[in-house]
């Protein structure tokens, strides 16, 4: 992969973080021991505040669909390594069911396809 493709992953990570810190502003009982931003913390985006990511990453660069994909990417990643996941629940599923509670998703998403791990 491309230096420009990891820095679109990297923006997508990033993009995560600050929709994360601006969801428990002023609200830092939202942030204990059952929710860090580690991995399987637990923490979880809103679903107002996943689609706005998604939304951010549609605003990449549009000569090819290769930005967009890798920021949406950094995304997924981001909620598959903070989440608490149930008993028998891939981290797929997860994104899958964000992605359904988002109404741009589908417009989003349109044209990329997606292999495991990404």
């Amino acid at each position: 992969k491309s230096i420009g493709s990891e820095c679109y992953h990297g923006f997508g990570h990033a993009v995560f973080y600050v929709l994360a810190m601006r969801q428990i502003d002023g609200n830092h009982n939202l942030q204990d021991a059952r929710t860090q931003f580690r991995p399987r913390g637990g923490f979880q985006l809103s679903d107002e505040a996943f689609c706005d990511a998604y939304k951010m990453c549609a605003s990449a660069p549009t000569t090819s669909t290769k930005p967009r994909k890798r920021c949406i990417g950094g995304i997924r990643h981001s909620t598959k390594l903070f989440a608490q996941l149930k008993d028998d629940q891939e981290p797929e599923q997860l994104v899958a069911e964000l992605e359904e509670r988002c109404d741009a998703a589908d417009v989003i998403l349109s044209g990329l396809e997606w292999h495991q791990n990404h």
